[in-house]
């Protein structure tokens, strides 16, 4: 039985669909360059360990999700979660995640942030797996347009990822806290099946407000703003006083309507997407 004749009409759609995936998968040498569509079909199967192509529109999301509202493609975000699932860490034995601990835990993500010399993504890696949260960053995709995963893993330890969609970053830093609000308002112990596509409102309304609070205290912000100084050296004094880089309370204010969003914008940091 040649296994290109099991290869079905819904496939070859879901292979069109995936385009950007496959240029990803042999760019990085997961996948063979060069081969015919069938043939990519066969090996794509393999990577990312499934029977049939069209069974990823099934994949039911077990984890949580901070979707931007763009088209989504099933195929590509099947895909895309597969590819998180995949960069789950087996070797490492992580501590449980103690809810008691957030506040620590903020403390050092802080100053990653506020580190000019900070290898993000691996000292992120390296905080949260003290806390019993196993945190990657896998590249977006068009057809998934998530900002963040969250799955709770079978020794009940989490696993975090995060897309960086031309982020600037005070967006990557309020996704990864608004993420740890929902570990911490435990959306994902309850239920493996809490999407974070933004339709749970209450959920998201919590998680926004634990991502602000904590990165900013609130009565803190409410004197700041009432003293109607929004001079960058007044942002930069009170981003200080918050152990926050100036970015964070420009893009605060700029959100709401304090500033406008071309105010002070050679301040605010893109991050680019690294391997």
């Amino acid at each position: 039985f040649n296994k290109e004749q099991s290869i079905t009409e819904e496939e070859r759609s879901a292979r069109e669909s995936l385009k950007d995936i496959v240029k990803y998968l042999r760019q990085k040498g997961r996948l063979p360059i060069g081969e015919k569509k069938d043939e990519s079909i066969l090996s794509l199967r393999k990577e990312l360990q499934i029977s049939n192509l069209a069974c990823l529109k099934d994949i039911v999301p077990n984890g949580a999700f901070r979707m931007a509202n763009n088209a989504v493609d099933p195929y590509v975000l099947g895909a895309w979660i597969i590819m998180c699932q995949n960069t789950a860490d087996s070797q490492r034995i992580y501590p449980q995640f103690d809810v008691l601990q957030i506040n620590q835990l903020i403390n050092e993500i802080k100053s990653i942030m506020r580190n000019p010399n900070a290898n993000i993504q691996k000292e992120l890696k390296e905080t949260m797996a003290c806390y019993g949260i196993d945190f990657s960053v896998v590249k977006n995709f068009r057809g998934a347009p998530v900002q963040g995963y969250i799955n709770q893993k079978k020794d009940k330890t989490y696993q975090m990822v995060l897309t960086i969609r031309g982020a600037y970053a005070d967006i990557f830093w309020f996704s990864l806290f608004h993420e740890l609000g929902h570990i911490v308002n435990g959306d994902i112990g309850k239920t493996n099946k809490f999407v974070d596509d933004g339709s749970d409102e209450e959920k998201e309304a919590a998680a926004d407000l634990f991502a602000r609070d904590k990165i900013i205290d609130k009565d803190k912000y409410t004197e700041f703003v009432n003293g109607h100084d929004y001079s960058i050296e007044a942002i930069k004094k009170f981003a200080e006083s918050q152990k926050v880089m100036p970015y964070m309370v420009i893009g605060r204010l700029q959100k709401e309507k304090y500033l406008d969003y071309k105010c002070f914008s050679r301040y605010k940091l893109r991050y680019k997407w690294a391997e």
